[in-house]
């Protein structure tokens, strides 16, 4: 049997919907790669890819957080590329 994918909006986001077993929504989002979700009715569909799109933001967040607080990062900040490339062309 083959499986059905609608597109359906709100006017706002755009969500692919694929029914599967027991009354659940398989919920992506076209233009959000990374959500993907699951629902039982089209409005909880909008509202679940829009909670999953702010966590995902949230994540984004804390992980720059993160990385500003790595050792790594201060030690190469304010070196260019540039400076180090022209170093290895005039060692070779």
């Amino acid at each position: 049997m083959k499986v059905k994918t609608y597109l359906v909006t709100d006017g706002k986001l755009v969500l692919e919907v694929t029914p599967v077993e027991k009354g659940w929504l398989t919920v992506r989002a076209p233009f959000h790669e990374a959500v993907i979700t699951q629902a039982r009715s089209i409005p909880e569909a909008f509202e679940m890819a829009r909670d999953a799109m702010h966590e995902l933001k949230e994540a984004a967040k804390e992980s720059r957080a993160e990385l500003e607080k790595s050792p790594i990062l201060k030690a190469v900040r304010g070196k260019s590329v540039r400076s180090k490339t022209e170093r290895v062309r005039l060692a070779s």
